[in-house]
């Protein structure tokens, strides 16, 4: 973002509603048409990394109607592309969410790892017989959804990962409030939002369901 463009966000993100924690989220505070109206005002160099954003959220939010080859080829453009720290953090904390789960079940159903060219697939892999594949540390709510999982109540796992996906973002979020990053942000924040207040258990059920067919798609074993 170049400095001269400093004040938009001032303006931009005064302008947006404070948006509730995820226990309290009920509706969003601010409708997708109104957020369009305040994301008008970005310079184009900005909005193209927002754009960039937002497919990535649209086919995180929508794993049925995105491809493994997709979600590789979209990881890997921002890998060699951006320059944006917290653009890079978003892609690859949520790309390594999808994998481990979809991992878990993948294991659960008793099908053979995962084989995508993937570092935490890779990890899955050497460990697939421990129960939380030797990344316990990295990512320490695996026992808590493995055991969910076991309980096949995908609603939980879904309100789960999306208060971790929270919590990583208020991390973020921490030292950053009139920038392209604040806005970032606040953008993935207002999707897990949205998620928790328009899901229902069907929906929720197909989202998980689909998650080990979409990281095997065109997979080879």
């Amino acid at each position: 973002m170049s400095p001269r463009f400093g004040g938009i966000y001032y303006t931009l993100m005064a302008s947006l509603p404070a948006l509730p924690e995820p226990a309290q989220a009920k509706r969003t505070p601010i409708s997708r048409p109104r957020l369009d109206q305040r994301l008008a005002m970005l310079p184009d160099e900005d909005r193209a990394t927002v754009d960039q954003v937002e497919h990535f959220l649209r086919w995180a939010r929508q794993p049925l109607e995105s491809t493994d080859a997709e979600a590789i080829e979209l990881y890997d453009t921002v890998r060699r592309t951006s320059t944006n720290a917290v653009v890079r953090e978003l892609f690859a904390y949520r790309f390594d969410f999808r994998v481990v789960i979809a991992g878990l079940r993948a294991r659960l159903r008793g099908w053979e790892p995962l084989t995508i060219d993937h570092p935490i697939a890779a990890q899955l892999r050497r460990n697939w017989e421990e129960p939380s594949f030797g990344l316990g540390y990295r990512f320490p709510w695996i026992e808590s959804v493995r055991a969910l999982l076991e309980q096949r109540d995908s609603m939980a796992v879904e309100r789960l990962l999306l208060h971790t996906a929270w919590r990583h973002l208020s991390d973020l979020e921490l030292g950053r409030y009139f920038s392209l990053e604040a806005l970032i942000i606040y953008l993935a924040k207002w999707d897990i939002v949205a998620r928790i207040a328009g899901h229902d258990a069907e929906a929720g059920r197909r989202r998980f369901d689909s998650l080990v067919a979409e990281a095997y798609g065109g997979a080879t074993h």
